[in-house]
Protein backbone atom coordinates (compact mmCIF):
# COMPACT_ATOMS: atom_id res chain seq x y z
CA UNK A 1 0.00 0.00 0.00
CA UNK A 2 1.39 3.95 -1.09
CA UNK A 3 1.28 6.20 1.69
CA UNK A 4 -1.59 8.02 1.49
CA UNK A 5 -0.84 11.88 0.45
CA UNK A 6 -4.12 12.91 3.02
CA UNK A 7 -1.79 11.73 6.14
CA UNK A 8 0.63 13.33 8.17
CA UNK A 9 4.35 11.23 6.84
CA UNK A 10 5.59 9.34 9.39
CA UNK A 11 9.14 7.80 9.08
CA UNK A 12 10.29 5.16 11.86
CA UNK A 13 13.51 3.53 12.26
CA UNK A 14 13.81 1.03 14.78
CA UNK A 15 15.84 -1.16 16.22
CA UNK A 16 13.07 -3.15 18.07
CA UNK A 17 9.43 -2.14 18.35
CA UNK A 18 9.87 -1.31 22.59
CA UNK A 19 12.99 1.44 20.96
CA UNK A 20 9.62 3.89 20.47
CA UNK A 21 8.34 4.06 24.09
CA UNK A 22 12.02 4.20 25.12
CA UNK A 23 13.17 7.07 23.13
CA UNK A 24 10.05 8.75 24.31
CA UNK A 25 10.74 8.45 27.79
CA UNK A 26 14.57 9.47 27.41
CA UNK A 27 13.89 12.80 25.31
CA UNK A 28 10.68 13.47 28.71
CA UNK A 29 13.87 12.94 31.00
CA UNK A 30 16.48 14.77 28.41
CA UNK A 31 13.89 17.92 28.65
CA UNK A 32 13.41 17.69 32.27
CA UNK A 33 16.99 17.89 33.08
CA UNK A 34 17.55 20.29 30.73
CA UNK A 35 14.65 22.54 31.98
CA UNK A 36 16.69 22.57 35.25
CA UNK A 37 19.72 24.23 33.79
CA UNK A 38 17.36 26.60 31.99
CA UNK A 39 16.27 27.56 35.17
CA UNK A 40 19.50 27.99 36.46
CA UNK A 41 20.67 29.88 33.86
CA UNK A 42 17.45 32.30 34.50
CA UNK A 43 18.00 32.54 38.36
CA UNK A 44 14.16 30.74 37.83
CA UNK A 45 13.87 29.47 41.24
CA UNK A 46 10.27 28.87 40.87
CA UNK A 47 10.55 26.34 38.09
CA UNK A 48 12.99 24.23 40.04
CA UNK A 49 10.79 23.97 42.37
CA UNK A 50 8.18 22.52 39.91
CA UNK A 51 11.02 20.01 38.84
CA UNK A 52 12.36 19.17 41.63
CA UNK A 53 10.38 17.07 44.29
CA UNK A 54 10.16 18.93 47.28
CA UNK A 55 12.23 16.45 49.69
CA UNK A 56 14.82 15.63 47.20
CA UNK A 57 18.14 15.50 48.33
CA UNK A 58 21.55 17.34 46.48
CA UNK A 59 25.16 15.96 47.34
CA UNK A 60 28.18 16.86 46.08
CA UNK A 61 31.14 14.82 46.09
CA UNK A 62 34.48 16.52 45.90
CA UNK A 63 38.19 15.91 47.10
CA UNK A 64 40.18 18.06 49.86
CA UNK A 65 43.49 17.45 51.09
CA UNK A 66 43.24 14.15 49.99
CA UNK A 67 39.93 13.50 51.63
CA UNK A 68 36.65 12.62 49.59
CA UNK A 69 34.47 15.05 51.17
CA UNK A 70 30.16 14.85 50.87
CA UNK A 71 28.07 18.07 51.10
CA UNK A 72 24.61 17.55 51.36
CA UNK A 73 21.58 20.22 50.83
CA UNK A 74 18.28 20.51 50.35
CA UNK A 75 15.92 21.46 47.30
CA UNK A 76 15.21 24.85 48.76
CA UNK A 77 18.70 25.17 49.12
CA UNK A 78 19.72 24.70 45.75
CA UNK A 79 16.57 27.16 44.61
CA UNK A 80 17.58 29.92 46.81
CA UNK A 81 21.29 29.47 45.80
CA UNK A 82 19.77 29.81 41.96
CA UNK A 83 17.82 32.80 42.97
CA UNK A 84 20.41 34.49 44.98
CA UNK A 85 22.56 37.84 43.10
CA UNK A 86 25.68 36.79 41.51
CA UNK A 87 28.23 38.50 39.16
CA UNK A 88 27.71 35.95 35.37
CA UNK A 89 25.42 33.48 34.93
CA UNK A 90 25.54 30.26 36.44
CA UNK A 91 25.68 27.88 33.16
CA UNK A 92 25.93 24.23 33.56
CA UNK A 93 26.28 22.54 30.23
CA UNK A 94 25.48 18.86 29.45
CA UNK A 95 27.32 16.93 26.99
CA UNK A 96 26.43 13.48 27.19
CA UNK A 97 23.68 11.17 28.56
CA UNK A 98 23.04 7.15 29.85
CA UNK A 99 19.72 6.96 30.98
CA UNK A 100 18.05 3.46 32.38
CA UNK A 101 14.41 3.50 32.78
CA UNK A 102 12.00 1.03 35.01
CA UNK A 103 8.44 2.17 34.09
CA UNK A 104 8.31 5.41 36.63
CA UNK A 105 11.88 5.06 38.03
CA UNK A 106 14.99 6.12 36.04
CA UNK A 107 18.61 6.94 36.52
CA UNK A 108 19.72 9.63 34.49
CA UNK A 109 24.18 9.93 34.57
CA UNK A 110 25.44 12.49 32.62
CA UNK A 111 28.86 14.55 32.38
CA UNK A 112 28.82 18.42 32.58
CA UNK A 113 31.06 21.44 32.58
CA UNK A 114 29.80 23.91 34.62
CA UNK A 115 30.52 27.88 33.19
CA UNK A 116 30.71 30.87 35.24
CA UNK A 117 29.82 33.45 32.66
CA UNK A 118 31.80 31.92 29.53
CA UNK A 119 34.91 30.58 32.10
CA UNK A 120 34.59 26.87 32.31
CA UNK A 121 34.72 26.58 36.04
CA UNK A 122 34.87 23.39 36.89
CA UNK A 123 33.20 19.93 35.26
CA UNK A 124 32.14 16.28 36.31
CA UNK A 125 29.40 14.00 36.10
CA UNK A 126 25.87 14.33 37.79
CA UNK A 127 23.71 11.07 38.40
CA UNK A 128 20.10 12.06 38.61
CA UNK A 129 17.50 9.66 39.71
CA UNK A 130 13.97 10.57 38.64
CA UNK A 131 10.25 9.44 39.53
CA UNK A 132 7.37 9.74 36.98
CA UNK A 133 4.20 11.35 38.85
CA UNK A 134 1.11 12.60 37.09
CA UNK A 135 2.87 11.44 33.16
CA UNK A 136 5.67 13.38 34.17
CA UNK A 137 9.19 13.22 35.22
CA UNK A 138 10.30 14.78 38.32
CA UNK A 139 13.74 14.72 39.88
CA UNK A 140 13.99 13.20 43.62
CA UNK A 141 17.55 13.17 44.02
CA UNK A 142 20.97 14.82 42.47
CA UNK A 143 24.41 13.28 43.23
CA UNK A 144 27.25 14.92 41.79
CA UNK A 145 31.31 15.16 42.16
CA UNK A 146 33.66 18.20 40.57
CA UNK A 147 37.09 18.31 39.29
CA UNK A 148 38.61 20.98 37.35
CA UNK A 149 41.17 18.46 34.49
CA UNK A 150 40.07 17.09 31.34
CA UNK A 151 37.10 19.43 30.97
CA UNK A 152 38.26 20.94 27.68
CA UNK A 153 38.72 17.48 26.20
CA UNK A 154 35.23 16.64 27.47
CA UNK A 155 33.78 19.16 25.56
CA UNK A 156 36.00 18.72 22.22
CA UNK A 157 34.72 15.13 22.38
CA UNK A 158 31.03 15.81 22.46
CA UNK A 159 31.45 18.51 20.13
CA UNK A 160 33.32 15.89 17.67
CA UNK A 161 30.38 13.32 17.78
CA UNK A 162 27.91 16.14 17.29
CA UNK A 163 29.29 17.29 14.05
CA UNK A 164 29.77 14.01 12.83
CA UNK A 165 26.31 13.11 13.59
CA UNK A 166 25.11 16.79 12.06
CA UNK A 167 26.96 16.25 8.60
CA UNK A 168 25.53 12.85 8.62
CA UNK A 169 21.46 13.89 8.82
CA UNK A 170 22.53 16.67 6.26
CA UNK A 171 24.14 14.04 4.08
CA UNK A 172 21.00 11.60 4.62
CA UNK A 173 18.99 14.50 3.59
CA UNK A 174 20.93 15.73 0.18
CA UNK A 175 20.86 11.59 -0.54
CA UNK A 176 16.88 11.77 -0.21
CA UNK A 177 16.87 15.04 -2.57
CA UNK A 178 19.18 13.87 -5.41
CA UNK A 179 17.08 9.95 -5.15
CA UNK A 180 21.08 8.65 -4.34
CA UNK A 181 19.86 4.89 -2.99
CA UNK A 182 22.81 5.88 -0.64
CA UNK A 183 19.81 7.06 1.63
CA UNK A 184 18.99 3.67 2.56
CA UNK A 185 22.62 2.67 3.22
CA UNK A 186 22.68 4.62 6.19
CA UNK A 187 19.46 2.56 7.87
CA UNK A 188 20.50 0.30 10.27
CA UNK A 189 20.21 -3.20 8.68
CA UNK A 190 17.41 -4.17 11.59
CA UNK A 191 15.78 -0.90 10.68
CA UNK A 192 11.55 -0.81 10.72
CA UNK A 193 9.46 1.35 8.86
CA UNK A 194 6.21 2.06 10.34
CA UNK A 195 4.26 4.27 8.37
CA UNK A 196 0.83 6.66 9.68
CA UNK A 197 -1.53 3.55 8.20
CA UNK A 198 -2.11 0.87 10.60
CA UNK A 199 -0.68 -1.43 7.87
CA UNK A 200 2.58 0.70 7.23
CA UNK A 201 4.74 -1.67 9.79
CA UNK A 202 8.21 -2.52 6.86
CA UNK A 203 11.69 -3.51 7.47
CA UNK A 204 14.16 -2.32 6.09
CA UNK A 205 14.24 -4.21 2.80
CA UNK A 206 10.79 -3.60 2.27
CA UNK A 207 11.77 0.38 2.70
CA UNK A 208 14.08 -0.12 -0.36
CA UNK A 209 11.22 -1.93 -2.40
CA UNK A 210 8.71 0.35 -1.77
CA UNK A 211 10.76 3.38 -2.27
CA UNK A 212 13.66 2.24 -4.50
CA UNK A 213 11.12 2.51 -7.92
CA UNK A 214 10.44 6.40 -6.67
CA UNK A 215 14.06 7.24 -6.43
CA UNK A 216 15.21 5.15 -9.94
CA UNK A 217 12.11 7.83 -11.64
CA UNK A 218 14.34 11.17 -9.68
CA UNK A 219 11.12 11.37 -7.78
CA UNK A 220 11.79 12.02 -4.02
CA UNK A 221 11.49 15.18 -1.20
CA UNK A 222 14.19 17.53 -0.59
CA UNK A 223 13.91 18.14 3.65
CA UNK A 224 16.11 21.09 4.67
CA UNK A 225 17.15 21.40 8.46
CA UNK A 226 16.50 24.79 9.95
CA UNK A 227 17.71 23.60 13.45
CA UNK A 228 19.08 20.69 15.22
CA UNK A 229 19.41 19.63 18.89
CA UNK A 230 21.67 16.23 19.59
CA UNK A 231 22.36 14.83 22.55
CA UNK A 232 25.17 12.07 23.04
CA UNK A 233 25.12 8.93 25.61
CA UNK A 234 27.45 8.50 28.22
CA UNK A 235 29.47 6.09 26.23
CA UNK A 236 29.95 8.42 23.34
CA UNK A 237 28.23 5.18 20.79
CA UNK A 238 24.57 6.66 20.85
CA UNK A 239 23.02 9.77 20.13
CA UNK A 240 19.43 11.32 20.54
CA UNK A 241 18.29 14.25 18.25
CA UNK A 242 15.85 16.28 17.05
CA UNK A 243 15.04 18.65 14.36
CA UNK A 244 13.12 21.61 12.36
CA UNK A 245 12.84 20.75 8.60
CA UNK A 246 11.93 23.40 5.63
CA UNK A 247 9.59 20.67 3.60
CA UNK A 248 7.27 20.88 0.86
CA UNK A 249 4.73 20.94 3.64
CA UNK A 250 5.50 23.33 5.48
CA UNK A 251 7.85 23.00 8.90
CA UNK A 252 7.89 20.09 10.42
CA UNK A 253 9.61 18.40 13.58
CA UNK A 254 11.55 15.00 13.51
CA UNK A 255 13.34 13.08 15.50
CA UNK A 256 15.36 10.24 16.14
CA UNK A 257 18.26 7.92 17.32
CA UNK A 258 21.26 7.03 16.07
CA UNK A 259 24.21 4.36 17.44
CA UNK A 260 26.96 2.76 16.33
CA UNK A 261 27.40 -0.19 14.44
CA UNK A 262 30.81 -1.76 13.52
CA UNK A 263 32.45 1.27 13.70
CA UNK A 264 29.67 2.97 11.65
CA UNK A 265 27.18 5.37 12.67
CA UNK A 266 23.50 4.20 11.01
CA UNK A 267 19.98 5.77 11.87
CA UNK A 268 17.91 3.10 13.74
CA UNK A 269 15.02 5.62 14.42
CA UNK A 270 13.54 8.37 12.68
CA UNK A 271 10.01 10.23 13.44
CA UNK A 272 9.01 13.21 11.15
CA UNK A 273 5.70 15.04 11.36
CA UNK A 274 3.76 18.31 10.30
CA UNK A 275 3.73 21.17 12.92
CA UNK A 276 0.01 21.46 12.55
CA UNK A 277 -1.28 24.87 14.70
CA UNK A 278 -3.38 24.75 17.21
CA UNK A 279 -6.02 26.47 15.56
CA UNK A 280 -6.00 24.21 12.44
CA UNK A 281 -5.87 21.08 14.25
CA UNK A 282 -9.77 20.44 13.93
CA UNK A 283 -9.51 21.21 10.37
CA UNK A 284 -6.71 18.53 9.33
CA UNK A 285 -8.80 15.88 11.66
CA UNK A 286 -11.93 16.44 9.72
CA UNK A 287 -9.32 15.88 6.27
CA UNK A 288 -8.48 12.77 8.05
CA UNK A 289 -11.88 11.26 8.55
CA UNK A 290 -13.61 12.14 5.41
CA UNK A 291 -10.58 9.98 3.73
CA UNK A 292 -10.93 7.28 6.17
Amino acid sequence: MKPSIYYIIIFSLISNLSLYSQNKEDNEIISTINSVFDAMRNRDSSQINKLILPNAFLSSIYFEQNNTKIEISSTKDFALAVSNPHEKIWDERIYAYDIKVDRDFAFCWTDFVFFYGDTIHHCGTNNFVLVKKNDCWKIAQITDNSYTDYCVERIKSSDSIKAEINNLMNQWHRFAANSDKEFFELIAENGVYIGTDPEENWTKMEIENLYKPYFEQGKSWDFKAKERNIYVSADYERVWFDELLETWMGYCRASGYIEKQNDKWKICYYTISISVPNNKTKEVIEVIKREE
